[in-house]
């Protein structure tokens, strides 16, 4: 059932003309609406909202200034921020949904930082995990995120947003994270909150960054999550008595 419809603008000539054109066409199929977009004017906002917009994905992808700058994002840091608030203003509090890219050479400290700064904004955080594409600055790396650092992430997003202080949860020692048992459940409500798609409600655009016959990074359905439960619920055991290598 398509409960949903989003529409990803690139950055060209006219491309907000041609993004209105998109939603007037769409529009008649009476269905919820999102926009993933880069930094625009408040009046452009205001018109998306107009044409049946009720949900905004703002591309940041990095997590900390250095790396942003690294992976060469359109306009600034700064810029990126201030659009994201500007947009919570318009859209109202969780209509806004920033992107994540997990294994861009992050350090954790920034990107719980970045999490928590977004959580402030009361926007979501929607988690990708890096995928290389070819042409592509970072192109030729071929290292996909561990599952297990990746887990940790999806985690570590979950327990903030539960409004829980990292310090409580996460123990960082000789180069490995920690989280302490009494955090982590696995019932069926708490493992579903950890792995469904962040963001937009119905959303499963991540899906694509999957690899056929590899263990999910992201899981659009509870379906999936049950297939893979005794799987997940090893990883959540090894996070509480191994750890994850952070990078």
């Amino acid at each position: 059932m398509l409960r949903r419809v989003c529409v990803q603008t690139v950055i060209k000539r006219d491309f907000i003309n041609e993004l209105v054109d998109i939603l007037l066409n769409i529009s008649s199929i009476n269905k919820h609406i999102s926009t993933a977009i880069t930094p625009v004017p408040r009046n452009v906002l205001i018109e998306l909202i107009s044409h049946g917009v009720d949900h905004l994905g703002v591309g940041l992808d990095a997590s900390s200034k250095e790396l942003f700058m690294k992976v060469k994002k359109p306009y600034t840091w700064r810029k990126y921020w201030r659009f994201i608030h500007e947009a919570v203003k318009v859209f109202g509090d969780w209509n806004v949904t920033v992107h994540l890219i997990v294994g861009l050479g992050e350090g954790i400290n920034d990107l719980i930082d970045t999490i928590r700064r977004i959580k402030s904004l009361n926007a979501n955080v929607a988690l990708f995990a890096f995928t290389p594409i070819k042409g592509t600055e970072l192109g030729s790396l071929r290292n996909y995120p561990n599952i297990m650092y990746y887990r940790l992430v999806q985690l570590i997003t979950k327990l903030i947003y539960d409004g829980h202080n990292p310090s409580d949860f996460l123990l960082v020692s000789r180069g490995k994270a920690f989280v302490k048992r009494d955090f982590i459940s696995y019932d069926s409500d708490f493992l579903r909150e950890l792995l469904l798609t962040r963001g937009c409600p119905y959303c499963n655009r991540p899906f694509y960054n999957e690899v056929p016959g590899k263990e999910l990074y992201n899981f659009p359905n509870e379906e999936l999550i049950m297939k893979y439960k005794d799987l997940i619920i090893h990883e959540l055991e090894r996070m509480v008595h191994e750890g994850v290598k952070i990078v």
